[in-house]
């Protein structure tokens, strides 16, 4: 983070903060997380990290404040996270089990098939590149471009994709577009 802190999320044992020298574990135990299954974190320009769980939803941790996201107290499309991704207007982009959501501190929006370009629920990864446009991986449904007003399916059979289904996205400092799929990059 911001102060120098290294964060590790684990797949079943909560977070670990290493500061230095000193190891501190949180999990459901001593902390606000709600999972002790972390699958993805992101920290925001604001230095508010957040947490993606497996099962739990979406913990947000400001300072020493935790708070919780999850099917029950918002409209978070699903409590299973499999990536954050905070953009340079201060929302945060979850991709979820059921959806992408979308959450600018107050207000949700959940992208899926019923609603929008997306080409499945099941949302994998997501990039935004220089210009904000939103790279959305699927699994088992290729990647959709969206620049906030239209969106743009990719998939193997009408692009240079290798796979359908993508496990991460990642955009250089050259702006170049690399797609990790189950079949190749």
């Amino acid at each position: 983070d911001s102060d120098g802190i290294k964060w590790l999320g684990c797949l079943y044992n909560g977070l670990g903060k290493f500061e230095g020298t000193i190891w501190t574990k949180c999990n459901t135990s001593n902390s606000g997380l709600n999972s002790n299954t972390i699958s993805s974190m992101a920290n925001d320009e604001n230095g508010i990290k957040w947490i993606g769980t497996s099962g739990g939803g979406l913990t947000k941790l400001e300072g020493s404040a935790w708070t919780t996201f999850n099917k029950l107290n918002s409209d978070l499309a699903s409590d299973y996270i499999n990536e954050i991704v905070c953009d340079s207007h201060g929302n945060k982009w979850i991709a979820t089990t059921a959806g992408l959501s979308k959450f600018d501190g107050t207000n949700w929006t959940t992208y899926s098939p019923y609603n929008s370009g997306i080409p499945g629920y099941d949302v994998t990864a997501i990039a935004i590149d220089a210009g904000g446009t939103k790279w959305i991986g699927t699994d088992h449904d290729g990647i959709a471009k969206f620049n906030g007003l239209t969106w743009t399916k990719y998939d193997k059979l009408n692009s240079g994709l290798p796979e359908n289904y993508i496990n991460s996205i990642a955009i250089d400092g050259n702006g170049v577009l690399w797609i990790g799929t189950t079949n190749g990059l």
